[in-house]
């Protein structure tokens, strides 16, 4: 089968670094590359990122790696004459920041111009009226119990986040939620003198699509919606912390991040029909010859954390690390700083 579609869908939130890029692979073949752009700003001022690639070849080198693609020219326009250059980061090909933010009811488009003479523009969207608040924060634990090959019951836990709103009586908006995730992990070895403490960001909602069209709420109120479910490990040995970050979006933006998640869940046969391109709100000069995917999103947001004790819940979760003599510990044990994403710099926001 001559399977054409190769679809990488880039999802960014917005933090103090970049962080949360998520390449979701359908494995589909291409013969060409494409430019996959990605990118937000929101009505909250901050540091946004717009991120430019090239994608990959199927079949050239290595298909699950893309290029960056560098000095574009990426500039945010309101069709009330303003203008925010976005310049590319020095230690960062490809990634592209401002420190700006939208006003509601201001129109506004991406255009980005390729040094190869590519241009590129995101259809103008509106920047929606401010968000209503998150209520509540609140996690759950869920047993998942499955056979392994040899046939013993093997019992897996999950950290469920839940969140409940109180919803507007006359327009129900369009959500989209991320989730950042921090966790402290503190090192520990046999005869250890000096054990240090890390802070740990990782992309915990990787894959993770969490949408809702609250109009399909039948009451006032979205009670314990489920935003993710965590595989419980030693990340929660110490306090955990969920960064939720929640987005009022567009219907057009809705559905597509709907469609992206239908097709990353699809589950049927060789004999259903293939998947068709996801189109987002992209252009390019069709002349060019240029393809382009991904989304830029023009967004309301409200921000929120829960930290987590999972021992407020009747259970634990074991330390990789090991103090008996001989133990086989990872490296992380001996040295935190190994791990991606991890710092000394206890954040000012991190609870005892």
């Amino acid at each position: 089968m001559n399977r054409r579609i190769y679809i990488i869908v880039l999802s960014f939130i917005v933090f103090a670094v970049p962080s949360c890029i998520d390449e979701i692979d359908l494995n589909i073949d291409t013969e060409r590359q494409f430019i996959i752009v990605n990118g937000l700003v929101s009505d909250v001022p901050d540091t946004y990122h717009v991120k430019l690639d090239y994608s990959p070849i199927i079949g050239v080198g290595n298909d699950n790696i893309l290029t960056p693609v560098p000095s574009a020219q990426v500039v945010l326009k309101g069709d009330n004459g303003s203008s925010v250059q976005f310049f590319e980061k020095e230690d960062d090909d490809g990634l592209y920041e401002a420190f700006t933010a939208t006003i509601p009811g201001v129109s506004y488009e991406l255009e980005i111009n390729t040094p190869d003479g590519l241009q590129i523009k995101s259809s103008p969207t509106l920047a929606p009226e401010p968000l209503l608040e998150i209520d509540t924060l609140k996690f759950d634990i869920s047993i998942i119990e499955n056979f392994n090959a040899a046939g013993n019951l093997i019992t897996t836990e999950f950290v469920d986040l839940l969140i409940s709103l109180k919803l507007p009586p006359d327009k129900r908006p369009y959500i989209r939620w991320r989730i950042k995730g921090e966790y402290k992990f503190v090192e520990a070895y046999r005869m250890a003198l000096n054990p240090k403490i890390c802070y740990v960001k990782e992309n915990i909602d990787f894959n993770n699509i969490a949408i809702l069209n609250t109009e399909d709420v039948g009451t006032d109120e979205l009670s314990n919606f489920q935003l993710l479910s965590a595989l419980m490990n030693d990340r929660f040995n110490q306090r955990y912390c969920f960064h939720v970050f929640q987005y009022g979006i567009s219907e057009e933006e809705y559905l597509y991040w709907k469609r992206v998640k239908e097709l990353i869940n699809i589950d049927g046969t060789l004999f259903d029909p293939p998947p068709g391109s996801i189109v987002g709100n992209l252009i390019t000069d069709e002349n060019s010859g240029g393809r382009v995917q991904g989304y830029f999103s023009v967004v309301s947001q409200k921000s929120k954390r829960l930290f987590v004790d999972v021992t407020d819940k009747g259970t634990f979760a074991e330390s990789v690390c090991s103090l008996r003599f001989n133990a086989n510990n990872p490296q992380k044990c001996f040295d935190c700083l190994t791990i991606n994403g991890s710092s000394y710099t206890k954040p000012t926001y991190w609870i005892p």
